[in-house]
């Protein structure tokens, strides 16, 4: 079709230019066919984002200006370049429109990526995920999906078959349960808020039930039970504290910027001494820490993916 078009505006009056055109042709179908191959791989998606910025009106302007500059114009290489331009945005739009139609169907087998915007995802066994701005879902079979980011799961029942999630470190195994997962390359968090999954990485395996937390880098797996940790606060854009303790409050806020927490003091002392009220919007992670530092004396240390709690004076 775009040939066609362009054999039109051409006249078909000049064979060199038509042979280059044929030529011209084959190089855009091959990049075409380059496109499809790369959304089909995992983490590609995010390096093609540039094409959602193709300004055709500022194109045809660049074209308007040099139609109209002075002097003799040359109609034969004008309407050449014109003619590329016109082909390049329609092959860039067909081009996008395939890459879109793969990026948002969660029912086929493609990378299901948000750019900018958390998204809901819901599979054909009927399990919902909601996936976190700039996290990957890649699908590889009906109830097998492999996550890079966050994303929170809510399981369709299915004895007979489990519901197997790929993270960068080991593997989630499912019958049909809710959970939080955050799952980068230097480190890897599961929360369970319903139910049961298993956790294998490496040689070991470890069950995990409701409030069942655990935290894995290259250092190891931590692992606690703690009730009251507002998972879900990277979906509402808010945490809300009344009356909770101080360790609730900094699992929470930990979860909430995908930060390890570690204590080096008593965990049981801070959830009896100190409670907190208070709630938080748009502050930043600094900004809440110093808060509850005014609050409760917290001596704290922000250690790349770590919040180190030193002490604390309630």
């Amino acid at each position: 079709m775009i040939y066609k078009l362009l054999k039109k505006l051409l006249n078909k009056n000049n064979l060199e230019e038509e042979q280059a055109l044929h030529s011209w042709r084959d190089d855009i179908q091959a990049n075409l066919d380059g496109l499809r191959k790369l959304t089909e791989e995992k983490g590609t998606y995010s390096e093609l984002q540039g094409y959602r910025e193709v300004d055709r009106r500022k194109a045809w302007d660049n074209i308007r200006s040099r139609t109209q500059s002075k002097g003799e114009v040359r109609w034969m290489p004008i309407l050449t370049k014109a003619a590329a331009v016109m082909a390049l945005v329609i092959a860039a739009w067909f081009g996008l429109d395939y890459i879109n139609q793969s990026s948002t169907d969660a029912n086929v087998d493609q990378i299901v990526h948000n750019a900018t915007n958390d998204q809901e995802v819901i599979l054909n066994d009927q399990t919902k995920i909601q996936l976190k701005a700039n996290s990957f879902l890649s699908k590889i079979d009906n109830r097998h999906v492999s996550l890079d980011g966050r994303a929170y799961f809510d399981v369709a029942k299915d004895p007979a078959n489990p519901f197997v999630i790929d993270l960068h470190h080991g593997k989630i195994t499912v019958l049909g349960t809710a959970f939080d997962i955050v799952t980068h390359k230097d480190y890897t968090q599961v929360y369970v808020t319903e139910g049961k999954v298993r956790f294998n990485f490496n040689d070991e395996e470890i069950i995990l039930t409701a409030n069942d937390m655990i935290y894995v880098t290259k250092d190891g797996i931590q692992k606690t039970t703690q009730a009251n940790v507002q998972i879900e606060a990277w979906q509402t854009k808010k945490l809300v504290f009344s009356n909770e303790s101080l360790v609730n409050v900094l699992y929470s806020v930990a979860s909430l910027h995908q930060k390890q927490l570690v204590l080096e003091t008593s965990a049981s002392q801070l959830s009896d001494q100190c409670k907190i009220n208070t709630t938080y919007t748009t502050e930043t992670l600094t900004e809440i820490l110093e808060e509850l530092k005014s609050i409760a004396g917290l001596d704290f240390v922000i250690e790349n993916n770590k919040i180190v709690i030193k002490s604390f004076k309630c």
